[in-house]
């Protein structure tokens, strides 16, 4: 299977439901990207040679027809329509992608030197590897394209913005209308974590820095050449507040507001309106539960991480025989729950928390430790560590929560270890070591995965208040002594999360467990 691939296709023998199959056929031997070249006059008689291209307008069309496509094979793979003029070599063109494989039509077998004007056109060195496909270019263009198209305007500066979170179809309809409107200079900004703040499952969210660099490569990829400006976005105007030399702004149906609140801005500072190309929302699959959105959005796009292999397992010291996952996640996210539907799934269960209160249990080193360095004012009647005073005094000193836990978690990961040891030598697979304080304490050394179970912030509170009876303020001192939800979710092989009905976290969890057993029975 190749990783990358162009097909090359004329205006005159394009037709939508034609260059469906033709994807279908690229699919199978394509699974990344695949560039779409409508530019290139493969052939040379004088006839062919001299038919016009697609306007403006019709190129527009095209793109609809590809980007809102419901065919899943052009939303499996990352297609990329070429917009640069006809004269371009892949050079020129600064494809980001080596080019394993080209497809033509058979036709083109008769054109003289076909293969080494295309091989020069994409600098393309594997002859072998150049497909022509049968028959599949012949049928007529489409009727819809044949309709007189409204005349699109080219701009000097274009603008567009958005998160740009693991770029799908509907970006690539945004950035592809934004290049097709200006043959000098696009401006795209770029959401940065202060416009992320509600966004769901926004701990999933790429990196500003990998989201900037995503768009920059797709934009040098289609139309190379023009004045790239890739900007971070700490406010949902941006640039186009300020830049007189903004002359049309590319929003999506549900920003066109947003655009003309922007242009009352630029009125009131003396700047020229911007037109406004509006571009319709992008109809997905029907969605299967009230998780799911009726549009291709990076939301669906980290709805699908949940439960999904994120990074490879890391190497580490664990030679149990055992294969552990550690799953941990802030107070309140709902561990408890994954580990017992884990648990019903197959796997070993060990509570770092139960662990921890036998450590506390009078007469252990660890306890006579603790009754040492707070005092024996944290006791219960019957001599046993009252850990929710113990709680009210760590949780209000960071200094004293460090000395706590100096003292406890090495004799946890002691016992941990032992544990795990006894799980390995009952013959068990799969062993989950269930613990809040995983990657915070360094027990995460001893296990091969780490998951991650999440919510936001004010739905922790929320659980705390309702479930422990604590206060606002108390709730958000617990949550503050922890790791912030990103910085597990950094470290994390799979992330997990309770924020909705509990049948749409066991679908996570049954996904994360067979693509568990797929790992580890290689």
């Amino acid at each position: 299977m190749s990783q990358s691939g162009v097909l090359i296709l004329q205006p005159s023998k394009f037709e939508l439901r034609r260059f469906y199959e033709l994807v279908k056929i690229c699919a199978k031997h394509v699974q990344n990207v695949l560039y779409i070249d409508f530019s290139f006059n493969a052939q040379t008689n004088s006839e062919v040679a001299l038919q016009k291209g697609f306007s403006r307008a019709e190129t527009y069309k095209v793109l609809e027809g590809i980007y809102k496509s419901r065919a899943q094979e052009l939303n499996s793979l990352d297609v990329r329509v070429l917009l640069g003029n006809e004269s371009q070599n892949a050079v020129e063109k600064g494809f980001s992608q080596r080019l394993d494989v080209v497809f033509l039509d058979s036709s083109y077998k008769s054109e003289p030197s076909i293969v080494e004007r295309t091989c020069m056109r994409y600098n393309f060195k594997n002859k072998d590897a150049m497909q022509f496909l049968d028959g599949v270019l012949e049928s007529p263009i489409s009727e819809e394209l044949k309709q007189p198209a409204k005349e699109m305007k080219c701009y000097d500066t274009v603008a567009v913005g958005g998160t740009f979170d693991r770029i799908h179809n509907g970006h690539r309809l945004l950035l592809s209308t934004s290049c097709l409107l200006t043959n000098s200079r696009i401006v795209v900004g770029v959401s940065d974590e202060t416009l992320l703040v509600n966004k769901t499952l926004g701990e999933l969210i790429e990196p500003l820095e990998v989201r900037m660099k995503n768009v920059a490569e797709f934009i040098e990829d289609i139309k190379p050449g023009l004045i790239k400006e890739i900007v971070p976005l700490s406010d949902p105007a941006g640039p186009t507040k300020t830049d007189p030399n903004i002359e049309c702004l590319v929003v999506s149906a549900e920003t066109l507001n947003g655009g003309h609140a922007v242009n009352k801005i630029r009125k009131e500072a003396g700047l020229p309106k911007m037109d406004l190309f509006s571009i319709e929302l992008i109809s997905d699959i029907e969605p299967e539960s009230s998780t799911d959105e009726c549009k291709l959005s990076s939301t669906a796009g980290r709805h699908e991480a949940l439960g999904v292999l994120l990074r490879p397992p890391k190497s580490n010291s664990n030679q149990s025989g055992v294969y552990v996952i550690g799953l941990t996640g802030g107070i309140a996210s709902g561990k408890s729950s994954i580990a017992k539907r884990l648990e019903k799934l197959g796997a070993e269960i060990i509570n770092a928390d139960i662990v921890g209160h036998s450590v506390y249990e009078p007469g252990t080193d660890a306890y006579n430790e603790i009754i040492q360095s707070f005092g024996d004012g944290i006791l219960n009647s019957n001599g046993s560590v009252n850990r929710r005073s113990l709680g009210s005094i760590v949780f209000s000193d960071s200094n004293k929560l460090q000395l706590l836990n100096s003292i406890v978690w090495p004799k946890i990961m002691e016992r941990i270890k032992e544990l795990i040891s006894e799980v390995a030598s009952k013959g068990a697979q799969v062993c989950i070591v269930e613990a809040a304080l995983l990657l915070e304490a360094g027990w995460d050394e001893v296990v091969n995965e780490i998951w991650v179970s999440f919510i936001p912030e004010a739905e922790a509170i929320k659980r705390l208040k309702d479930r422990n009876g604590l206060s606002e303020e108390e709730a958000k001192k617990r949550l503050a002594s922890q790791l912030k939800n990103k910085e597990r979710v950094s470290q994390a092989n799979v992330v997990l999360s309770t924020l909705w009905e509990p049948e749409y976290t066991q679908k996570q969890v049954e996904k994360a467990w067979k693509g568990l057993q797929e790992r580890i029975t290689k």
